[in-house]
């Protein structure tokens, strides 16, 4: 087993599923490294593969359909890992984190909103203290950190404001070349924007305004990149794929020249009101 300072944890909700945010955390952080679990691992096995990578820091990704399992692991962590420092980020701890915080002790930090920069800036502060849960609340000692929620050193909660990555283009491609061939069968997820163009009060999209769009060179160096590793599918997380047609429209025609040998498939989700007849 690889096993390294910094570990990011995905619990994805099947196996044939990979995680995008833990990809990307690993990218922005430089020796950091990633494990993908399932919510169908019994839960001993699940903390005996954390417990073998012996991480000084576990980044924890949390979603509604593995938030449930990931509480039942950070009961378990105090007593398996104790001078681990936990982390924890995502949608489902993004909102009311001060009662995250509250009822779960031992995480030392929770991630509000989007990770790549308020991650990268909270290592280099754990780095600067050093890597050790006793040490951790020293980090609100140099002041709140944009997007990072933690507790003071007299206890108090310093929730901060959830956050985005302004050029959305600053964030790098998340996967590597080395990891293609054990998961190319799988689903592997894509973005090429970031927001929504809606404001729907239902949902946690409308949280923050506008969509970010990376450049379209990129994109189809990165799509090329899926192609060339034999993909079975690819499934892009845009909020609304057709947002925006002189980003989305270049892309399809992409997608309808690849040469009729390329078995990947490509998924996205559009507003059926933003289609024209071009």
């Amino acid at each position: 087993m690889e096993q390294g300072e910094i570990l990011w944890l995905a619990v994805n909700a099947k196996y044939s599923h990979t995680s995008l945010a833990v990809r990307y955390l690993r990218e922005c952080v430089p020796g950091s490294s990633i494990l993908e679990l399932t919510i169908n691992h019994q839960l001993l096995a699940a903390l005996g593969e954390i417990y073998e990578r012996q991480p000084r820091v576990l980044g924890i990704s949390c979603y509604i359909w593995n938030i449930e399992m990931v509480k039942d692991i950070l009961r378990l962590l105090p007593a398996a890992l104790p001078d681990t420092i936990i982390i924890c980020g995502g949608p489902e701890v993004s909102y009311d984190t001060a009662a995250f915080l509250e009822e779960f002790p031992m995480v030392d930090f929770v991630v509000r909103g989007e990770g790549e920069e308020a991650v990268l800036r909270l290592i280099e502060r754990l780095r600067a203290v050093g890597f050790a849960k006793a040490r951790a609340a020293e980090v609100s000692r140099a002041g709140s950190l944009p997007g990072i929620a933690m507790r003071r050193e007299d206890g108090s909660i310093d929730e901060s404001t959830a956050v985005t990555v302004a050029d959305f283009s600053e964030v790098p491609f998340a996967y590597r070349e080395e990891e293609m061939e054990p998961i190319k069968e799988r689903i592997l997820y894509y973005e090429t924007s970031r927001g929504c163009p809606f404001s729907c009060a239902y949902c946690l999209s409308c949280a923050t305004a506008g969509v970010r769009f990376l450049p379209l060179a990129r994109v189809f160096r990165e799509l090329d990149f899926f192609v060339r590793h034999d993909v079975r599918q690819v499934k892009f997380v845009d909020r609304t794929f057709n947002a925006k047609k002189s980003h989305f429209l270049p892309i399809l025609q992409y997608l309808v020249n690849l040469p009729d040998s390329v078995r990947t498939n490509f998924h996205f989700e559009v507003a059926i009101d933003y289609l024209d007849e071009e």
